[in-house]
């Protein structure tokens, strides 16, 4: 039977084993595969031959996906000194700063100090910007900041951050609404920039508009409403004038051609058709004349007697329609004033 030391001991080795294979296990998921390796090496290579040859555009993308497949230290440092001389002086910084990390955990002083004289050579050149947000911003939980894409940390709220030259935008949201957008352009060397977040909680909601309806009293002039009418009675009056006019012409026309089949009062078949419909089409467009011409009259009537801008007290109401008759139809018109 196992003593309790030795269960004790037991747990303890057991514990050790769990615990180093989650490490080896760590370390292999980390580490970059064969195949990676070798895509690495070779966009390295390449990208070693560009900087030679002073092609830094074509090098620094070549670099990026070098680290990105392998992050080994010495692509580390040729991408600093890539973005160096690409004038991208923050970026150069900050890939020093990771090189001095790496090298000062590996134990390799030479690196180290290599990479930290470059760091602290940039340091007093680079450019930085400050994006002020108020304290009462800064506490909404729903406030997103970011910059060129990327977030921008709360931490670095209010502090000055180390920015490449160039374009920059920078957009801040409350949920999903963007609240403000701002876009600059920062000096390659020694800028300082401070930009002031400035936005309004809530959406600004003009009192004056109701579901998209205009309850503004100024929006709508009194008697704008009877002018209206006015316009589109006179317009229905000039239409029917016209229509009355066509159909007069018709009906004179279709009326001589009859004439052609009758001799003195007497007329065939297609004359007395012919003499029919002319007196039915005369008959329409002289209503079509009457209605029209009424409806100019009324038209005129109805603009003529709207109120001014000015309210003057008195009601007024104007009411219009049309009403048959046996010789046609009449527009009828009435009203107060």
């Amino acid at each position: 039977m196992k003593t309790a030391t030795t269960r004790a001991i037991s747990r303890a080795a057991l514990l050790a084993a769990v615990l180093a294979t989650e490490l080896l296990l760590s370390q292999v998921s980390q580490a970059a595969s064969p195949a990676a390796k070798v895509r690495a090496q070779q966009a390295f290579e390449q990208a070693v031959a560009l900087l030679k040859s002073a092609q830094t555009a074509k090098a620094c993308p070549l670099l990026e996906t070098s680290e990105r497949l392998d992050p080994a230290m010495g692509t580390k440092y040729q991408l600093a000194r890539c973005y160096e001389r690409d004038g991208r002086l923050a970026s150069a910084w900050r890939k020093y700063q990771e090189v001095v990390a790496a090298a000062r955990a590996a134990k390799m002083a030479d690196r180290e100090k290599w990479a930290s004289e470059r760091a602290a050579a940039l340091a007093p050149r680079l450019s930085r910007l400050t994006v002020v947000v108020a304290a009462k911003h800064a506490a909404m939980d729903s406030l997103t900041v970011q910059h060129n894409g990327n977030a921008l940390e709360r931490a670095h709220y209010n502090k000055a951050i180390t920015v490449d030259g160039g374009s920059h935008h920078l957009v801040a949201k409350l949920g999903s609404r963007v609240v403000w957008n701002k876009k600059l352009s920062v000096a390659t060397e020694g800028a300082k920039l401070e930009l002031r977040l400035e936005f309004s909680p809530e959406p600004k909601v003009d009192p004056t508009r109701v579901s998209g309806v205009i309850n503004d009293p100024s929006a709508q002039p009194a008697g704008s409403s009877q002018r209206i009418a006015g316009w589109i009675v006179g317009g229905l009056g000039i239409g029917s004038v016209l229509a009355g006019g066509a159909l007069a012409v018709a009906a004179k026309v279709r009326y001589d051609g009859s004439d052609d089949h009758c001799v003195g009062t007497v007329c065939d078949a297609e004359g007395v058709e012919a003499g029919q419909s002319a007196r039915v089409q005369g008959t329409a467009a002289t209503a079509l004349l009457g209605v029209g011409g009424a409806a100019l009259c009324a038209g005129l009537a109805v603009w003529l007697t709207a109120p001014s801008a000015e309210p003057s007290g008195i009601d007024s109401a104007i009411h219009f329609g049309i009403a048959p008759s046996p010789d046609g139809a009449w527009l009828t018109v009435g009203g107060q004033w």
